[in-house]
């Protein structure tokens, strides 16, 4: 890896580094939307959502967000989800541990939580919960404590918004409860990047990392983005790989060969070309089931038709030092 580095004049990878927050590359059409959610993270209540393709820079926008609400005014809780959830109950007593409130368990009411939460020392701060990768929850009855609690303020103004950043299924749980729907005060989709803002990007990348402007050919970018169908993650491992590919070759350009070559070692690629293809069953004809067990009717009943409950505590709570 060193000798890569030096190759191309690098202190890391040029592509597979991440950015600071405040150094992000983000087009004016996704700049107008994170800056009216801003707007809107000032009010309480609000519920906001946030999706993008899956690898399109969820998660730094949730940093970004994170550390863009002045601790003056918010109190922020950022939230990643990384096990599914199907039921209430693991919200709560992560709010309340957030908080240092003692003695509130999923068995204690919503109204105590509000109480505790007005009373609580945040100096007439917003608190903004944040949740990433929520499109792993999986039901509206995982939803519900985040529903109960924003409807709650009409009656008791604590103060407390919530952000949902997911991929795009998230959006056809929010829909399953009109009560919910209908409660949301912002629905922002960030789409995968054009070809022009592929450009920008790509120039903006290069120039940070002193790479020369003439190192990938204008002509090649056309097939990164259609490569990469404009996904930032699928970008930048692209774009590594054909830094490392002109590197193997001792070249300094990025030409369409190099890109062709570099898209080989991608899971798309490799996905498409090694993995059957599967069968879809005829339109005509039903689809043939195994035969069952005589007298043994419960064998019709799908293992998967009712999800366990989580026992363990099922996200990860952070608050990160934001000075």
């Amino acid at each position: 890896m060193q000798a890569y580095l030096e190759y191309w004049g690098l202190d890391s990878p040029a592509f597979q580094t991440s950015l600071a927050y405040d150094r992000l590359f983000m087009p004016d059409s996704w700049m107008s939307k994170m800056d009216r959610m801003l707007l809107f993270s000032e009010q309480a209540p609000s519920l906001m959502t946030l999706t993008t393709s899956p690898g399109h820079c969820k998660s730094t926008m949730a940093r970004w967000l994170y550390k863009s609400l002045s601790p003056d005014t918010h109190e922020v809780l950022l939230v990643s989800l990384y096990q599914e959830e199907f039921d209430a109950g693991w919200l709560l007593p992560k709010l309340c541990r957030f908080l240092g409130i003692q003695g509130t368990d999923r068995l204690q009411s919503l109204e105590h939580l509000a109480q505790a939460i007005e009373e609580s020392n945040l100096d007439s701060r917003v608190l903004t919960v944040i949740i990433d990768e929520a499109h792993k929850l999986k039901s509206p009855s995982s939803m519900q404590e985040i529903h109960s609690l924003i409807s709650m303020q009409s009656l008791v103004p604590f103060g407390i918004n919530f952000v949902l950043l997911g991929n795009p299924q998230m959006m056809d749980v929010v829909g399953q409860t009109q009560e919910f729907h209908n409660r949301l005060s912002l629905s922002v989709h960030l789409e995968n990047l054009s070809l022009e803002e592929l450009v920008g990007y790509i120039s903006y990348r290069l120039q940070m990392n002193r790479i020369p402007a003439n190192t990938i050919l204008p002509d090649t970018i056309e097939m990164i983005h259609q490569i990469s169908q404009g996904v930032y993650s699928r970008i930048n491992a692209l774009l590594e790989n054909s830094l490392i590919e002109a590197f193997l070759k001792s070249e300094k350009t990025i030409n369409s060969r190099i890109v062709d070559q570099a898209s080989q070692f991608l899971p798309s690629h490799q996905e498409s070309q090694y993995r059957p293809a599967r069968q879809s069953p005829s339109r005509s004809e039903p689809p043939k089931r195994p035969p069952e067990a005589p007298n043994k009717a419960s064998r019709r009943v799908k293992k998967e038709s009712k999800p366990s409950k989580s026992v363990e505590i099922s996200s990860l709570f952070y608050k990160a030092d934001k000075k």
